[in-house]
This record gives C-alpha cells, sequence and structure tokens, in this order.
C-alpha cells in the first residue's frame, strides 16, 4: 500500500494572522483621522481669528479715515463706547463679530485742545465655548 505524505502548505497567511493585521491598520487609521480633525479645527479657528484680525484693522482705518476733528464724543462716544455688529461667513456658517470702537486724549496743547488721541478697535467673537478678541490701537495728532 501507498503511504501518501500529507502535504503542508506554509506560504500563506492564517485567519489569525489576517484578523491581527486588520486590528493594528485600523488603529492606524483611526490615528490618522483624529489627527485630521485636529487640524481642521486649528484650521477653522485661524480663519475665524484672521477674519476679525481684518476687521479690526478695516475698522481702524475707517476710524482714522474720519479725520482728528470728528473723532469726538458725538461720532465715537467714549461712555458707552460706540458698538457694531459685524456678520460674516466662514465655511458657509454664519458668525457675528462685535466691535468696539472708543478713543482717549493723549495730550493737549496750551488751549487745552487735544493734539493727541489714542483709537482702539476691539473685536470680540465666541469660538464654541470660549469668547476672544483682537485689539488694534494707534495714535494719531493733528500736528
Amino acid at each position: 500500500m501507498i503511504q501518501g505524505t500529507l502535504i503542508s502548505n506554509k506560504k500563506g497567511f492564517t485567519l489569525t494572522e489576517m484578523l491581527v493585521a486588520i486590528v493594528i491598520m485600523i488603529v492606524g487609521m483611526l490615528g490618522l483621522l483624529q489627527a485630521a480633525n485636529v487640524v481642521i479645527e486649528y484650521n477653522l479657528k485661524n480663519h475665524v481669528r484672521d477674519e476679525a484680525i481684518m476687521i479690526g484693522e478695516r475698522y481702524m482705518n475707517l476710524f482714522k479715515g474720519v479725520g482728528f476733528d470728528n473723532i469726538n464724543a458725538t461720532n465715537y462716544p467714549v461712555d458707552p463706547p460706540k458698538t457694531e455688529t459685524v456678520p460674516s461667513t466662514i465655511r458657509g456658517s454664519g458668525r457675528s463679530y462685535t466691535v468696539i470702537s472708543t478713543w482717549q486724549t493723549l495730550a493737549v496743547n496750551s488751549a487745552l485742545q487735544p493734539t493727541s488721541k489714542q483709537l482702539e478697535v476691539l473685536v470680540r467673537w465666541q469660538y464654541k465655548t470660549e469668547t476672544l478678541e483682537n485689539r488694534v490701537v494707534s495714535v494719531v495728532s493733528n500736528q
């Protein structure tokens, strides 16, 4: 009687090895997805901050453009400060920024007329649960 030998096939993966490989790949992919979420969140936060900086600079340029003599308590009240709400759309979602414009006299001449004023534009916005702000300050003079 011819007795056959058992041929062993050691060239492939077992089911256990495949499952372990799949679990390792899933854990790695979840890590990559989490990293992508963090990057997207920081990118959005920076985009919202950049928008606030642009709004603050735009309002400061408008503030400076009214002329030294027109910066007074009628146009820009000191107490309470001039407050506006500016709507904006970032990535399809609406946001609002609060712009607060104030000024104060820094120096006066001998006739007690202001010679220099400090202008301040404060931009506030809400990101998730925290309130953030950007302050733009400039000094103008009539001399």
